[in-house]
């Protein structure tokens, strides 16, 4: 029954407030979603009334329902006019190409990291992944979202006749002039293909440690250990958090042009001037494996394997790091201390890692509130010892704003927590000493962000 024209009738702050949603037209009865249908909302009913709508039938909805729809269907393109008729005229208009490069400015412009093009029922829909979080961008019909997808995969270089098979590709567009590299990945599903974009050169992605967002004690550390010439840095955590733009950080911090850098990567996510970025490719036979192997006949100082995912490649960087090269490399692992056992599960002895290992960040992102939206309010949620806060408490809280796409969140940092075994190698010796200090230090950092009103109450306790 949905009706996505009809989101016009009273715009997503109404929706929120009111925690009502418009489905559409049954015969003449204008259908509402909503939690209690006995309430009355005068607002709405005026709101009705200024469309001459004259009979309007609310339905209960439970509350994640409501929210899913609000979530899903008010979309970037209502809230700007411009934005609607500009699609409306590629589509019937039949410039679909147009549109292609029209989805880039904007997710450009709004610092989306992720496009997620896919059909539901008769819409395809057309998100942007804006600091962590899934926002709809805008909503077209299903056969259009077909011919859009077109454009992507002839961009690609992908045979438009596979939509069963799951692939990858990249992508080189200039957008307004500027370069512009995408990592496509598309599969198939129940409702039709999904094509995912990573737009990864972005301009507002950090470059320089500083621009990272963490403590100057987190970049004293840093670049304390940046200094040596071998030994192992490793970047952990889940997917998504930040690993690869971490990295790329570091390198450029040491990229001064006496040092010979050599990456391996799959796939390749940013291209740095000045070192040599090796992409894997099975299909042509430069497999991981090999690739990996190969690295140290390239005389470097400095090695980046992007990911440790195997025997061969934990091998490589840690016999690299004790033959006098300075290396990096990511793990997913949920904690710091947890990658000394997945080393150790991926056969490295213990002693190498004791030779080996400098530094073990952990990172997480964590959302940094709208400064420019944000005020104090009252806690009155149950105390929270580790925030030392209680209930009745004043607390920043961002209502959200044009600035944020009124979403309260302005960017998101890195959680990191270290291990710094330059500086205690006897943690090494305990672990459970260096997982306890470890879960002391990132509840403090939680704990002073919260303080300085840059995290809100909700952000932290996912973290402590």
């Amino acid at each position: 029954m949905i009706n996505y024209g009809l989101n016009f009738i009273f715009d997503e702050n109404m929706a929120r407030e009111q925690r009502c949603f418009p489905l559409g037209f049954n015969n003449e009865m204008f259908v509402i979603a909503c939690l209690d249908p006995a309430i009355p909302r005068e607002a709405i009913t005026d709101v009705c009334r200024k469309n001459k709508i004259d009979q309007v039938q609310y339905i209960e909805q439970k509350n994640t329902d409501i929210e899913r729809l609000i979530n899903s269907y008010y979309t970037i393109e209502i809230k700007d006019k411009n934005i609607y008729t500009s699609i409306r005229r590629h589509l019937a208009e039949g410039r679909f190409e147009d549109l292609f490069y029209e989805i880039l400015e904007w997710a450009i412009k709004f610092r989306a990291s992720d496009i997620h093009i896919h059909t539901e029922n008769q819409f395809c829909f057309i998100k942007f992944r804006i600091n962590g979080r899934i926002k709809t961008f805008s909503i077209i019909e299903s056969e259009y979202g077909e011919f859009l997808g077109r454009v992507i995969k002839v961009q690609a270089n992908s045979d438009i006749s596979k939509i069963r098979e799951p692939s990858d590709a990249r992508i080189s567009v200039a957008v307004k002039g500027e370069s512009l590299d995408i990592r496509v990945a598309m599969v198939s599903t129940i409702s039709g293909e999904k094509i995912s974009l990573r737009l990864l050169n972005n301009e507002n992605i950090p470059k320089t440690i500083e621009e990272l967002g963490i403590s100057e004690r987190e970049i004293k550390t840093i670049r304390s250990i940046l200094l040596k010439s071998s030994g192992t840095i490793l970047v952990t955590g889940p997917t998504g958090s930040g690993k690869s733009t971490t990295v790329r950080c570091f390198l450029n911090e040491i990229n001064d042009g006496t040092s010979h850098i050599v990456t391996v990567e799959d796939p390749i996510e940013y291209k740095i001037t000045g070192i040599t970025q090796m992409q894997i490719d099975e299909k042509s036979g430069n497999s991981f494996d090999q690739a990996v192997k190969s690295v140290l006949r390239q005389d470097p100082d400095i090695i980046y394997i992007g990911e440790i995912r195997d025997e061969i490649s934990a091998s490589v960087a840690t016999k690299a790091s004790i033959t006098g090269h300075l290396v990096f490399s990511t793990l997913h692992t949920k904690t710091a201390a947890s990658a000394i056992q997945r080393l150790e599960n991926l056969g490295v002895d213990r002693d190498l890692m004791l030779s080996s290992l400098l530094l073990i960040i952990n990172q997480r992102l964590i959302a940094e509130q709208c400064p420019d939206c944000r005020g104090k309010v009252q806690y009155s949620g149950d105390d929270i010892k580790e925030l030392d806060l209680n209930t009745g408490d004043l607390i920043d809280h961002a209502t959200g704003c044009q600035l944020c796409d009124y979403s309260g969140i302005r960017r998101r940092v890195p959680l990191m927590s270290m291990i710094n075994f330059e500086e205690d190698p006897k943690l090494f010796e305990n672990m459970n000493a260096a997982i306890q200090k470890d879960k002391e230090e990132t509840i403090d950092l939680i704990r002073q962000k919260f303080q300085r009103g840059e995290i809100a109450v909700e952000e932290a306790k996912k973290f402590i």
